[in-house]
């Protein structure tokens, strides 16, 4: 080997062990991605605080349980349904509303938690995302249930009419007002079934629950129009999901007519973004999880659905 070519042997070595050695250093302006915030974070930390509430309210009185822990179990559904939503750690509970000194102070103490989860929710599910709202309109309405077993009576109105239509999701607020419109179709057909089946004592009661959903019916046809599309048509009589004779299934029959508006209003409400027709629809879906609820009750079924209508 020359002289010549040992130089050269050296050189290419040394320039070698130069570049791997700048290759392995990290580059001085690399960052990494800074995670995306979920905007269902706020309404994630309140799930948090209910359950820490209701935990606290189970043990200190144990009289209450029987009552409250199937309302914990909804909310520990709920509170998974809303981590599914994106990659977030379960926060720890905030400072924790005491627990007051009597059971029925404790009750009153959990129905205005969740009448102000219920608040917050619906405000909420006017302006997120189109699945999140469903979402969100879905845990309202089951919040609104979560009343009944503590003791206080939500309130069931006619939903406010939705404003004209606006925006170019005209397509599918068409398809979602037409399925909710179809679902009450069926259930004013199903009430005259219930209605003949139960006790003169409970028929006021069937009927007040049948023109809430005439005077739904009336509105949907009001908005479909607006949209210009001609509202479903009724069919002359329907399928019952079972066998209908006496009280007992006559109110299974009135839960599982609600639980099936729930599910046409939760629809409807992931298929817009306009606010008064997700107010409109918020309004429904809450409306046929208290009646659901209502009817469960005097069947002896389980009070509350975590998720109404999903």
């Amino acid at each position: 080997m020359t002289r010549r070519t040992l130089l050269a042997c050296c050189a290419a070595v040394a320039a070698g062990g130069c570049s791997a050695g700048t290759s392995s250093r990290p580059k001085a302006n690399a960052t990494s991605p800074r995670p995306v915030p979920n905007p269902l974070a706020g309404e994630i930390a309140t799930e948090v605080d209910l359950c820490a509430l209701y935990d606290a309210g189970i043990a200190r009185y144990p009289s209450l349980a029987a009552r409250l822990r199937p309302i914990r179990t909804d909310h520990g559904a709920q509170l998974s349904a809303l981590l599914a939503t994106g990659k977030q750690r379960q926060p720890r509970p905030s400072s924790t509303t005491p627990i007051p000194a009597s059971a029925a102070a404790t009750l009153q103490t959990l129905a205005a938690a969740e009448t102000a989860a219920i608040s917050r929710r619906s405000a909420h599910c006017l302006t997120t995302s189109r699945p999140n709202a469903a979402l969100l309109g879905s845990i309202a309405a089951s919040d609104a249930s979560h009343l009944i077993p503590l003791g206080t009576t939500p309130s069931v109105t006619t939903p406010p009419a939705p404003g004209r239509p606006r925006g170019s999701s005209r397509g599918t607020e068409v398809a979602g007002l037409q399925s909710v419109l179809a679902a009450e179709n069926a259930v004013r057909w199903g009430y005259d079934v219930v209605g003949g089946q139960v006790h003169t004592a409970l028929q006021p009661t069937v009927r007040v629950a049948q023109n809430g959903h005439v005077a739904v019916q009336d509105l949907l046809q009001i908005a479909i129009r607006a949209r210009r599309a001609t509202p479903v048509a009724a069919d002359a009589g329907y399928t019952l999901p079972f066998a209908v004779s006496g009280q007992a299934s006559a109110l299974q029959l009135a839960a599982d007519l609600e639980e099936r508006s729930a599910a046409s209003w939760h629809y409807l409400l992931g298929a817009t973004d306009d606010e008064s027709l997700r107010r409109f629809a918020a309004a429904g879906l809450s409306n046929a999880a208290v009646r659901a609820t209502q009817w469960r009750a005097r069947s002896g079924a389980p009070r509350t659905v975590a998720l109404p209508g999903a």
